[in-house]
């Protein structure tokens, strides 16, 4: 055989290799971009349902305020393996005055238990009026715990300057 044919033999082999190699490090960088895209579902998850809860309390339904409070406690445990120290220690603050919210409520509702006490009503009125002004307020900062998990750059791991026009 011409030592050409096994020149050519030998350079398509290494051609091969070189494709092979290209098509892995391809399917690694999409590997790792659907990865980063999950985990911004599941954190964007976390977000709206901690927005749900806030739209629930002021809806005042009873059962739709336990409910959201339930699912909520899912997602903040799911939040401790998504999300940061700081962003899991405001999740926790927020569902436990939420729940608290809750609790409360369910009591001034029962009238033997503040029978003849009006300072006692008159009290937890006003902390319960409190924590209803406090809830008002948590938009904004709740955007700003997530902000830094759901920006799409962030999720795609690319900046958006890299395209035309942008």
């Amino acid at each position: 055989m011409p030592t050409w044919i096994s020149e050519f033999q030998a350079l398509g082999t290494i051609l091969t290799g070189a494709g092979v190699m290209f098509i892995a490090i391809q399917q690694y960088r999409i590997a790792a971009r659907k990865l980063k895209l999950d985990l911004y579902q599941r954190r964007f998850e976390i977000f709206d349902a901690m927005r749900n809860l806030i739209t629930e309390v002021f809806k005042n339904s009873k059962d739709n305020l336990e409910l959201a409070i339930r699912l909520d406690y899912q997602k903040k445990a799911e939040a401790r393996f998504l999300l940061d120290t700081e962003a899991c220690n405001y999740l926790e603050h927020f569902v436990n005055k939420v729940s608290t919210f809750n609790n409360v409520r369910e009591e001034i509702v029962k009238p033997q238990v503040f029978a003849g006490m009006p300072e006692e009503i008159f009290k937890i009125g006003t902390a319960q009026s409190e924590r209803l002004v406090w809830m008002n307020q948590q938009y904004e900062p709740l955007v700003k715990q997530f902000e830094r998990f759901l920006k799409l750059d962030h999720a795609l791991g690319i900046g958006w300057r890299k395209f035309p026009g942008k």
